[in-house]
């Protein structure tokens, strides 16, 4: 009977898009919603960088946070949405502006990096391979990576045992 095939997939949908899940790796965003969200606020999925999707999924994959389908969009949109009227925001956090030099830099940003007052905080870099983050690790006097931790688990608590130096100071 049609109505009742049209009936069972609309439930179906519905409970696809309720359905709440742990990101993972693998996920991929919906980019008509994430482009109608930042159009909504005058910026483009064009603006979006690769490594801030590949650091949110990262970050999130490694929580243990559900949400549904439209929600991480949502979600997604809206901290791609902060990075883009924050310039340089999430190299700051990332510690990635350390390896930007005077002749890559925009003369404004020269500027305006030359008035701010250095940063007694350190930040975590994000490295392609655990040993780069040991070493670093190691040069800082910051702790070594716990037996069996993943790079991204070790990264993490780099990040807790940093933010909590900082707090203390």
């Amino acid at each position: 009977h049609a109505t009742d095939a049209t009936y069972k997939s609309s439930i179906y949908r519905t409970k696809a898009r309720s359905t709440k899940f742990g990101l993972s790796l693998t996920w991929q965003y919906d980019e008509n919603l994430v482009n109608l969200f930042l159009k909504a606020a005058g910026f483009s999925i064009n603006d979006i960088k690769p490594v801030w999707f590949g650091k949110y999924v990262q970050y999130w994959s490694g929580e243990s946070i559900q949400r549904t389908q439209r929600e991480w969009f949502l979600h997604f949109a809206n901290h791609m949405q902060s990075y883009l009227l924050r310039p340089d925001y999430f190299e700051k956090v990332n510690g990635m502006l350390d390896y930007l030099d005077d002749e890559t830099m925009p003369k404004a940003r020269q500027r305006a990096s030359k008035r701010s007052k250095p940063s007694k905080t350190t930040t975590v870099p994000r490295f392609n391979n655990g040993e780069q983050l040991q070493a670093w690790a190691e040069e800082k006097g910051l702790p070594d990576a716990p037996i069996g931790a993943s790079t991204i688990e070790y990264y993490q608590l780099l990040c807790q045992v940093v933010e909590r130096q900082s707090f203390m100071r």
